[in-house]
C-alpha cells in the first residue's frame, strides 16, 4: 500500500474539471474506520498514528462520534508539556 501526504494548500492547485461530478464522499470514505473512545490512553494514540499511519482518528463513545483527535493535537498536548 502507498502513502502520500498533501497539505491544504496544496489542494487549492487541483484542477477540478477532473473531478468526477458524480462522485460523492460515500464513495471516498474510510468504511469501518479504526477509532479510539475518549479514555484512550494518549500513548495508545500516538502508537496508533505511528504504526498504522493515520493522520486523525474519530473519537466514539456509545456508538456517537464525540470528535475527531488528530497528529496536530497530539503535537500541540507534546508542546504544552514541554513547557
Amino acid at each position: 500500500m502507498k502513502y502520500f501526504s498533501i497539505h491544504l494548500n496544496e489542494l487549492e492547485s487541483v484542477n477540478t474539471e477532473y473531478l468526477d461530478e458524480n462522485c460523492q464522499i460515500t464513495d471516498l470514505m474510510t468504511k469501518n474506520p479504526l477509532t479510539v473512545q475518549p479514555t484512550t490512553p494518549i500513548r495508545d494514540v500516538a502508537e496508533i498514528f505511528s504504526h498504522k499511519h493515520f493522520h486523525a482518528l474519530p473519537v466514539v463513545e456509545d456508538s456517537k462520534i464525540k470528535g475527531i483527535v488528530s497528529t496536530r493535537d497530539l503535537v500541540q498536548y507534546l508542546y504544552k508539556q514541554s513547557g
